[in-house]
């Protein structure tokens, strides 16, 4: 059994052992030395490990695995070979035998061990945009060439900053230290934090913030009854809902006041009526019956004598 493995990788190898009768047994002090490929007779061997009996009922006696640590430290090579050998304790005998091989490969970690060559770095005007990275590699249908084009050029990336300068700049002096920090609050600052927009933040629950979307273009604004109030509503007539506190209909109690001054002069004038009827001329001697009323006054008296001075100034000249 011959393997191919990188440098830290484990190996896995195994072997059965037999008794003299050609029985499988388990044997005793089973052992693994492993060598490197090439190496003097008298050389020691690299690793020793001990093999393990597989147990589970499916393998038969006999069956044996070893792990292999490829390590540095356990004095493994990148590019070597190696060959693993065993014996063990079976029927009093102590046999020998040929297990497997390896070889070690580097670990991958750059483009030189990929490809076993410097990759080519062509550089044709001296510029960015002229930079072509071609990587050359071996395949059955001959060499591939990799290449990036087409990369901005710096005085290309300096243009298109200039071609954008203006917006740059409005956003730039729009876009304050002062309104910076006002973003960084909106999820988790202090006004984010603060009781009062917390309170607020649970007053405005997600259905109000509905109502007043509606406000101006929504359901409520666009509900019938809600049109049929705007149109009995005019402004006349909201006029007169301004006046209830100062205006015109303030004035109530002043009205009715007048009211109750003209219903005074009224009783009066009827009261000088029913005197009036009530005089009997006799001679040039004017005497007058005046009929008691509930409307008298001192007013009505005054005003009445006025009346017969009047009357009798009259007469005397008739």
């Amino acid at each position: 059994m011959y393997k191919y493995a990188n440098l830290n990788d484990t190996l896995y190898f195994n072997f059965a052992v037999n008794d003299t009768d050609g029985s499988g047994s388990s044997g005793t002090l089973p052992n693994v030395k492993v060598r490197q490929s090439g190496a003097s007779a008298s050389a020691a061997s690299i690793y020793s490990a001990t093999p393990y009996l597989l147990t589970h009922a499916d393998y038969p006696q006999g069956c044996y695995e070893v792990a292999i640590p490829a390590t540095s430290g356990n004095g493994f090579i990148t590019g070597n070979e190696y060959d693993i050998f065993g014996t063990i304790t079976v029927s009093s005998q102590n046999p020998t035998g040929f297990i497997g091989g390896f070889k070690l490969s580097p670990i991958i970690a750059n483009a030189n061990q990929i490809l076993g060559q410097t990759p080519i770095e062509q550089i044709t005007s001296g510029s960015l945009a002229a930079l072509n990275v071609i990587v050359s590699a071996n395949s059955p249908s001959g060499s591939i060439n990799y290449k990036m084009y087409n990369l901005a050029t710096s005085a290309e990336i300096v243009n298109d900053i200039d071609s954008n300068s203006t917006q740059l700049t409005t956003l730039l002096s729009r876009l304050t230290a002062l309104r910076a920090g006002y973003l960084d609050n909106l999820s988790s600052g202090t006004l984010a934090q603060s009781s009062d927009v917390l309170t607020l933040l649970n007053r405005l629950s997600s259905a109000r913030a509905g109502y007043l979307d509606n406000l101006s273009t929504g359901a409520v604004a666009l509900n019938s009854d809600v049109s049929t109030l705007l149109t009995r509503l005019s402004n006349t007539r909201a006029s007169y809902l301004d006046n209830l506190s100062s205006g015109l209909v303030a004035t109530k109690t002043l009205q009715d006041t007048i009211n109750s001054k003209v219903d005074l002069i009224n009783s009066a004038t009827t009261a000088i009526k029913l005197i009036s009827d009530q005089i009997n001329f006799n001679g040039t001697n004017v005497n007058a019956h005046i009929i008691n009323t509930p409307n008298d006054s001192s007013g009505v008296v005054s005003l009445l004598n006025r009346y017969l001075i009047c009357r009798n100034s009259c007469r005397s000249k008739w």
